[in-house]
């Protein structure tokens, strides 16, 4: 499976749409209770899950490490 290939990325935009939102989201929220957020974990959380989705309709940290099957 080639999973960067142009084709496949088209076909996963949405998916990788939803997990910016939900990273954009998430961020918000946080900068809203003025709590620290660590953007390398954060960005880090968002690549595994994009990648994880992409290849296997799963996330990888959806709630603290736990893997998630959608």
């Amino acid at each position: 499976m080639e999973l960067l290939s142009t084709g496949q990325l088209e076909r996963s935009r949405a998916v990788r749409e939803k997990e910016l939102l939900r990273f954009l989201q998430n961020i918000f929220e946080s900068a809203q209770r003025k709590e620290v957020v660590d953007l390398g974990v954060e960005l880090m959380k968002l690549t595994s899950n994009m990648l994880c989705k992409m290849a296997a309709s799963t996330s990888c940290s959806e709630k603290g490490d736990e893997a998630e099957k959608n």
